[in-house]
């Protein structure tokens, strides 16, 4: 056999077995993607938080919109977090926003809006796969549904489904309070 058949056999042979391990993580990543992710001791899965119950007291109460709303999983480096932000607070819902950063961006899209800043903790305590992450809150602090939106358009129909679980008022502007 020539140098250059043998180079050539082994060539296809490298490929082959190149073949076989990108099919093996290529099912790895399948098989990850379908399973539901176990609970671990960073927090639990955000797919199983409805019918969780938020805390009324202690650090993580703040999460909790008072009588109701909406709570937003953001980042300040999201795009599409910025439209999510636009279209809830066109919709008028109270809201809490959980951010990865700071607040600036909530300030100036929603300023009625309650804002906590640089929480990631909580993103890893709740378990939130991605921003924006969306859950629906009733007045007792259950988590009533949870939308992890591909575009600012999915959310204003999962806003209307989540009123239908419970109707919580919007908050009133400054104004009208008085």
């Amino acid at each position: 056999m020539s140098f250059t058949a043998a180079a050539l056999t082994l060539a296809w042979i490298a490929l082959a077995l190149l073949a076989l391990v990108c099919a093996g993580l290529l099912r790895m990543v399948t098989d990850l993607r379908s399973r539901p992710r176990e609970t671990s001791a960073e927090g639990i899965d955000a797919r199983r938080l409805v019918g969780f119950g938020l805390p009324s007291s202690g650090p993580a109460s703040a999460v909790r919109p008072p009588g109701g709303g909406i709570v937003l999983f953001s980042s300040p480096s999201c795009p599409t977090c910025a439209a999510v932000l636009a279209e809830i607070a066109k919709l008028g819902p109270r809201l809490v926003v959980v951010s990865l950063g700071d607040c600036a961006g909530t300030a100036a899209g929603a300023p009625r809006a309650h804002c906590i800043p640089q929480a990631g903790e909580l993103f890893d305590r709740l378990g939130i796969p991605a921003a924006p992450f969306l859950l629906a809150v009733d007045a007792a602090g259950t988590i009533t549904s949870s939308l992890l939106p591909e575009s600012a358009a999915q959310v204003a129909t999962w806003l209307e489904a989540a009123a239908r679980l419970d109707p919580a008022p919007p908050i009133p502007a400054p104004e009208e309070s008085r």
